[in-house]
């Protein structure tokens, strides 16, 4: 008997900026989204909701450089890859990295707007 699996999309947003305020709301923003989708049945991966958590553990570098590797190697694994525009994201630096992957290896791309009715406080459910 054979289970079935889903497509992995990979989800894009900017993350990095000099204001921390600002990468906490893009963190709590791209999480809220990637719920949205994961409730709705998809399987996604975001490298934002996941890195931002571990950096709560253990001190790494927090550029392209570091998280490069980390970021692609799910990407090449997904079928599409979700952009999601929050502002700025046209000059994030991963980003840019990330579309050039997607054109190399055959991976669809697609843009999502930020959906401003999210609510991205965090809620604890039992």
């Amino acid at each position: 008997m054979s289970e079935r699996t889903s497509d992995i999309i990979y989800f894009s947003s900017p993350y990095s900026h000099k204001e921390q305020g600002i990468v906490e709301e893009r963190f709590k923003k791209t999480c809220a989204m990637v719920a949205k989708l994961t409730a709705e049945g998809n399987v996604v991966i975001s490298s934002i909701a996941y890195g931002h958590v571990l950096l709560w553990f253990q001190e790494m570098q927090n550029d392209w450089d570091f998280w490069k590797n980390f970021c692609l190697s799910f990407l090449i694994r997904a079928k599409k890859m979700i952009i999601y525009t929050l502002p700025g994201w046209e000059l994030s630096t991963g980003i840019k990295g990330e579309i050039e992957f997607c054109k190399a290896h055959g991976i669809e791309v697609i843009y999502l707007e930020e959906d401003t009715s999210l609510p991205y406080e965090m809620k604890m459910t039992q």
